[in-house]
């Protein structure tokens, strides 16, 4: 199976000079003005509101005790339970959420979304979470970069057989290329220098 392209389609309308290398594509952004620079707002990420117990390396799961409430159980590095902290339910996370501003026409593009885009965020969308989160309108971002040119990479490495039966009839090209596993946001500077803003692992 072959797709023409492997931009998500959500960035199709706004990719350029595409290109793909095994099981990565890569592309710029480019604003439906024609402008390609832009400033990159990240959403901010409230601290988490406990403490780990001690020893612990904050590595923990969420589970469920006999009375229905959830609570994060705490281990140590080689897997040893040292102490839960219960879980509170009225506590609204925030999803990982990228945007380019144009910094000619002031147009907002969302590079990636973590409850929307990727495997999980389309692939588990039916699926009930444990965690609230916060409704688009009410997150705060902070700006990440202030004038740059914007290169997305995407991953896919799963076949598309392997996907179509798990999807069933609702696999497409288009779902194919929306269902990547790995997405990479870096800036190109004036000084010609590429950073890494952000990645994030999708499944």
């Amino acid at each position: 199976m072959t797709n023409p392209t492997m931009v998500p389609t959500y960035l199709r309308e706004f990719s350029k000079d595409v290109g793909t290398k095994k099981d990565i594509t890569s592309f710029s952004i480019v604003c439906s003005c024609g402008e390609m620079n832009f400033e990159v707002l990240r959403v901010k990420i409230e601290p988490e509101k406990e403490k780990a117990p001690f020893l612990s390396l904050g590595y923990h799961f969420a589970r469920q005790d006999k009375n229905g409430e959830y609570y994060n159980q705490y281990f140590t590095f080689f897997g040893i339970p040292v102490g839960r902290r219960r879980y509170l339910k009225e506590c609204m996370l925030e999803p990982d959420v990228v945007k380019a501003k144009c910094l000619h026409c002031g147009k907002e593009i969302t590079l990636f979304h973590s409850r929307k885009h990727g495997y999980d965020g389309i692939a588990l969308r039916n699926q009930s979470s444990i965690f609230t989160y916060k409704p688009d309108q009410d997150l705060e971002f902070y700006r990440a970069r202030k004038n740059c040119h914007i290169i997305v990479a995407v991953r896919q490495d799963l076949p598309y057989a392997e996907l179509e039966e798990e999807l069933g009839e609702e696999m497409t090209p288009d779902l194919y290329a929306d269902l990547f596993g790995e997405i990479m946001i870096k800036s190109l500077s004036e000084d010609g220098k590429i950073r890494t803003i952000a990645a994030f692992e999708t499944r």
